[in-house]
């Protein structure tokens, strides 16, 4: 069907189209308008198929976006509390040694204070 079709619509203008019963405010059982009712069916039909592949592109796009968000979700999973090398086991660590230090700090400390005492005390 790759007729040319005129209807027309309110105010005498002409419009060209194969969907003229979706773009007119004329009923589809019109007789000024060329396309009968299976021809509409039709019309809707494609429509439908239309948006259905629209649709499926869109959910095939948004399925793809989710596989890669549980992807970097599993990277970043596995890059914090991985147990031998992951952000946490190495925070422990940190902190580990911290408290090592700290151990020595004070051990120095004390003993540097118990040298200034038993030097104070020799020399009087």
């Amino acid at each position: 069907m790759n007729k040319e079709l005129f209807i027309k619509v309110e105010g005498n203008e002409e419009m060209s189209g194969n969907n003229c019963a979706l773009k007119s405010t004329k009923l589809p059982h019109d007789p000024t308008c060329p396309l009968g009712i299976d021809d509409n069916l039709n019309l809707l039909n494609q429509n439908f198929d239309s948006m259905r592949e629209e649709q499926k592109s869109n959910f095939e796009h948004i399925s793809s976006n989710i596989l890669d968000i549980k992807q970097s979700i599993t990277q970043i999973n596995n890059t914090i509390l991985n147990p031998e090398t992951g952000l946490y086991t190495r925070v422990k660590s940190v902190e580990g040694f911290k408290s090592i230090i700290s151990k020595v700090r004070w051990l120095v400390m004390t003993s540097a204070i118990g040298l200034m005492i038993t030097k104070m005390f020799i020399l009087k």
